[in-house]
């Protein structure tokens, strides 16, 4: 017995001895990079925030930036070489990457563009070489659609509910102007992917005329102080277009820290003052956009018109919130308020972008300061100018549905897609 008690513990010390030796050689192999990770930790691991990027639906002529972020996961030294071109309507409009070394944890980014000049759907795609031995190269790849008309799904309201939503739906040509002709035949709607039959809509040919809720969210951080005057007139002659005494708007500024300077009334020329008013932060330090939009959705959201939405201007991307861009676009989603957004100049258009398309808002771009009076006026025209859709859903509890709307106006195309809170 005792002999072979001294084999078995002889035979187990050999087997552990095997199971150590796997283990630090698998520690020591090469894993996949890509988005999910994965791989060893010891050699040069790319990893990919995404390997596929859609831009959804563009207007033609006009264009949507994505940007793809590499990370080494690995402990060596991770070497990008070359990046793969693009040929048209998708472009590579910045790379951080080509020749970087990057050390551990360490990332570069990539921005692309969709610029589409015909009503086709494209796709396109393109490698990136490294020396990450398991995936060189790793492939990226792309799609759009371009369309003649932007199609908003501006909100979706419960109020019909338990076995009814109502779309509000804004239609835009490529050169920003509202298309108020569509008639009910020239609408597709599907929800969960089936077609509602055009005889099951309640459709409203005049826009609606109902009252308006707007947050209005303006930048006050340091780079916007050349431009203030510009950003303070543009925003009175939105108030201007406002109904009196019907419509609506609060007041935010923001710099590091928000402040809301006047809650939501009527009263334009308070509306106005309040715009006027000194910034309460003299060093205007800091650009806390998320979380001046975050506090404006859920103002609004609390606001008993039908019509609600938030417009923010900003020249910058965000550094200093503690929300997130994903945080704001899921909470402006669930609480059902679209986010226009204005980026004067380029620098944050990525994510002013996102907001808008993901909350069910518009992008404007205005190239220079004296371009946002004319721009406050489009959105003036889209939330005054919105077709009304009230539809038989089988969503329940609460569930989640997703919603896809498809305009054919003789030939003039558009669509929009998003995933809402249903009844």
């Amino acid at each position: 017995m005792k002999a072979w008690r001294r084999s078995e513990r002889c035979f187990l010390f050999v087997l552990v001895l095997v199971a150590a030796a796997v283990v630090f050689n698998g520690c020591g192999g090469s894993g996949g990079g890509g988005p999910s990770g994965g791989g060893s930790s010891g050699a040069p691991e790319i990893s990919v925030s995404t390997t596929l990027l859609d831009f959804g639906a563009i207007v033609i002529d006009n264009f949507s930036d994505r940007s793809i972020t590499l990370q080494n996961t690995g402990t060596e030294a991770l070497a990008i070489g070359q990046i793969g071109q693009l040929s048209a309507p998708f472009a590579i409009v910045e790379n951080g990457c080509p020749g970087a070394g990057l050390s551990a944890s360490s990332t570069c980014t990539i921005k692309v563009r969709f610029s589409p000049t015909a009503q086709t759907d494209s796709t396109g795609a393109f490698n990136i070489t490294s020396n990450d031995s398991d995936e060189n190269p790793t492939i990226i790849s792309l799609k759009g659609s371009g369309r003649s008309y932007d199609v908003s799904i501006n909100r979706v309201d419960k109020n019909a509910c338990p076995d009814k939503l109502n779309l509000l739906i804004s239609v835009v040509d490529n050169t920003g102007e509202q298309v108020t002709t569509l008639v009910k035949d020239d609408f597709r709607l599907f929800e969960n992917s089936s077609e509602i039959g055009p005889i099951n809509l309640t459709w409203s040919q005049v826009p609606v005329s109902a009252p308006i809720s707007v947050g209005l969210v303006l930048d006050y951080s340091s780079s916007t102080i050349p431009i203030t005057s510009k950003i303070e007139a543009a925003a009175k002659s939105f108030v201007d277009e406002l109904k009196t005494g019907i419509d609506e708007a609060e007041v935010i500024k923001f710099d590091k820290d928000v402040f809301a300077i006047h809650g939501f009334t009527t009263d334009k020329p308070a509306l106005i003052a309040a715009i006027d008013s000194p910034f309460p932060d003299a060093d205007r330090y800091g650009t806390s956009l998320y979380d001046a939009i975050l506090q404006s959705v859920d103002d609004t959201s609390k606001r008993a018109n039908a019509k609600l939405s938030v417009i923010a201007v900003s020249d910058g991307e965000d550094t200093f919130s503690d929300a997130t861009l994903d945080e704001v676009i899921n909470s402006a989603i669930q609480k059902g308020i679209p986010v226009f957004t204005i980026s004067v100049g380029t620098d944050g258009a990525e994510q002013l972008q996102q907001l808008a398309k993901q909350t069910g808002g518009q992008y404007f771009l205005a190239d220079t300061a004296a371009d946002l009076e004319a721009v406050y006026l489009k959105i003036s025209q889209v939330l005054s100018n919105q077709y009304l859709i009230e539809y038989p859903t089988t969503s329940s509890g609460g569930s989640t549905v997703s919603l896809d709307v498809e305009v054919d106006n003789n030939g003039l195309l558009g669509k929009d897609s998003r995933d809402a809170t249903g009844c």
